[in-house]
């Protein structure tokens, strides 16, 4: 464990780190993902335990840290930067808030998290992949990567797509995971017009998810 943090923190002086939890999940997931494959191959003829499972961990770390940075960049396109995007496409990626991304990345649940890696990873899942994946329908696959979207746009507190008053909206929604009477009193409408607004968010939100079905 001191070798990996030492790891770490040399990946985190070069900003590689978004957030200081992201450390921990690193190495949970390698010892959880990777050690069995890392104990089966280890020779003790060819150096230390010790060198070779750091060896391991910096290239799980290394891999681990690309991918994340690269979800960072596609979320930030397709959720909140889109109007930064140039006539070809592209996008200045240093105007993007990835610190903050990542923040709300790291604030999701698990569950959450893994419909967005598989959504928008490398290479993407298709609704209907995704549905395979999780033994499920497309249209619930759908609901629930529109769902997990809408809780961390509400997280980031900012989106292109969306204006202030529904941002609000879908962090009591989807993050608080109020009821429609009490969004309803808190922004002092009806509770029809709150559930409207929350299939409105719903509908803005699966237009950004796009792409394959």
């Amino acid at each position: 464990m001191p070798l990996f943090s030492a790891v770490l923190r040399q990946f985190a002086s070069r900003r590689a780190l978004a957030r200081s939890s992201q450390g921990l999940e690193i190495i949970h997931d390698f010892f959880l993902q990777e050690w069995p494959g890392v104990a089966e191959r280890f020779d003790p003829q060819r150096g230390t335990l010790e060198a070779f499972s750091t060896y391991a961990f910096v290239r799980f770390a290394r891999r681990r840290l690309a991918q994340e940075a690269r979800l960072e960049r596609v979320l930030a396109s397709a959720a909140f930067v889109a109007e930064q995007a140039e006539p070809n496409g592209e996008l200045d990626t240093a105007s993007l808030d990835t610190p903050r991304i990542g923040e709300a990345l790291g604030r999701l649940q698990p569950g959450d998290r893994l419909l967005l890696e598989l959504r928008f990873g490398t290479p993407p899942y298709s609704e209907r992949q995704i549905a395979e994946y999780l033994k499920t329908t497309r249209y619930a696959a759908r609901s629930s990567l529109a769902s997990a979207l809408a809780r961390l746009i509400a997280l980031v507190g900012h989106s292109t797509q969306l204006d202030t008053t529904d941002i609000q909206i879908a962090k009591a929604f989807f993050v608080d995971q109020e009821a429609s009477s009490s969004v309803a009193e808190r922004f002092s409408i009806t509770e029809s017009q709150a559930n409207k607004a929350r299939a409105r968010i719903l509908r803005t939100i699966s237009k950004l998810l796009g792409g394959r079905q």
